[in-house]
């Protein structure tokens, strides 16, 4: 039972942040979002991040986007400089927490269908 209230209050304090606006970061158009790499994965990023600064989300990706067209690092470089660029993003504790870490995890896994064929 101690546990229940743990989650719910964990719960309330978070649909709290959500609702006072504390949470909301600075939003990027959709159009002219460049996180993922098609529809898909791009609408799953713009969702996921509504709540963070996709401003600075969406810069990290473009510079990531541009490291790996580049041709010249390989991934793992390309990767740990977008990783560290997130965790440079000063946000709330669930962007900080979950959507950071997931963009990056995705990279890692899933960039080597992306980058420039002779680096992968």
């Amino acid at each position: 039972m101690r546990k229940f209230f743990m989650i719910l209050e964990n719960l309330t304090t978070v649909i709290l942040i959500l609702y006072t606006g504390e949470a909301y970061g600075q939003l990027v158009p959709f159009e002219d979002f460049r996180c993922g790499s098609g529809s898909l994965s791009t609408s799953i990023s713009y969702t996921s991040s509504y709540f963070c600064d996709q401003i600075q989300l969406n810069q990290c990706c473009m510079y990531h986007d541009l490291c790996y067209a580049a041709c010249t690092l390989p991934q793992m470089e390309c990767d740990n400089q977008f990783c560290e660029c997130l965790s440079t993003i000063i946000s709330n504790p669930f962007c900080m927490s979950i959507v950071y870490p997931s963009h990056c995890n995705f990279v890692r896994l899933f960039g080597n269908l992306f980058i420039c064929p002779m680096m992968g």
